[in-house]
């Protein structure tokens, strides 16, 4: 499967939050060295983690350890509402919080990727991630050990919401053919690419293919192989001075046309636009 490493950056907080009321796409497959925990607060889809499939729902906390490959499949985008969490081990001092680092690291056999809140325990939550949010954005004075305790506060509701669930049934092993075939699509979307010779590939009927990738993804082969394809064109235009044209052509576009018109399908605006603003953003 074809991932990227995503770099975290060197603070003196090893911390960062990001709360999306409306998400343009799920992005493709990633890793990086920090612990991350995503909050759905609303929205379906589904999360990737290693080779498992989970439903989003609202309510439902996924916590994903260091160096495993993970991407969100939405089927509509607009309509997800999450909250992620990133973060160093190191922000825990080891000595006092050994169990914490333990759970946040994968390491605890109380661990789970993914965790269902509901009645009390989701209204806690929620108090638990607006408290992190309102010290994240504002910066006040010691945030930091707010935005600590805020996170000492979560392993203890994710243990005990761990400990009285049962392990969902979705939580299994996605389809082996499914999994084939997103690997295939992720190491040739910058070729003509069809659901025909994706089904070739991994020696299955096209009808067949198409039903079970929607069934444990959520959208179908077109929406996946489409959402995947800007996703990398919007990091090359973020990282590249490639003109838009050559971006269109290495990832697996037929031509300009339709490039622009998913790119603002998907994002909302142009590429060009795109591009104008990551260059504001950067500096």
């Amino acid at each position: 499967m074809q991932v990227t490493q995503v770099a975290f950056g060197d603070e003196a907080f090893p911390f960062k939050l990001q709360h999306d009321k409306f998400v343009n796409q799920g992005g493709p497959p990633h890793y990086h060295a920090e612990t991350e925990i995503i909050i759905i607060h609303k929205g379906e889809g589904f999360c990737f983690i290693n080779n498992c499939s989970y439903p989003l729902k609202k309510n439902t906390v996924f916590l994903i350890h260091p160096h495993e490959v993970h991407n969100l499949v939405l089927p509509d985008p607009e309509t997800v509402e999450k909250t992620v969490l990133l973060f160093d081990l190191s922000i825990f001092p080891k000595a006092q919080f050994a169990e914490e680092t333990s759970f946040f690291s994968g390491c605890s056999p109380k661990f789970k990727h993914q965790v269902c809140f509901e009645g009390n325990s989701a209204y806690g939550l929620q108090i638990i991630i607006n408290g992190m949010v309102v010290e994240w954005e504002e910066k006040g004075p010691l945030w930091e050990d707010s935005v600590l305790l805020g996170l000492l506060q979560l392993a203890v509701v994710l243990v005990r919401a761990s400990a009285g669930s049962k392990v969902p049934a979705s939580e299994s092993d996605a389809c082996p053919l499914v999994i084939n075939a997103i690997d295939y699509i992720n190491k040739h979307f910058s070729e003509k690419l069809t659901l025909r010779c994706v089904a070739e590939a991994v020696s299955c009927s096209p009808y067949h293919l198409s039903h079970l990738i929607k069934k444990y993804t959520g959208i179908t082969f077109k929406d996946y192989l489409t959402n995947y394809r800007i996703s990398h064109a919007r990091m090359m235009l973020e990282n590249t001075d490639l003109k838009v044209t050559s971006i269109a052509g290495k990832t697996g576009f037929p031509n300009l046309q339709n490039f622009n018109r998913s790119f603002k399908l998907l994002t909302g605006i142009t590429a060009s636009t795109y591009r104008r603003a990551c260059k504001r953003i950067s500096g």
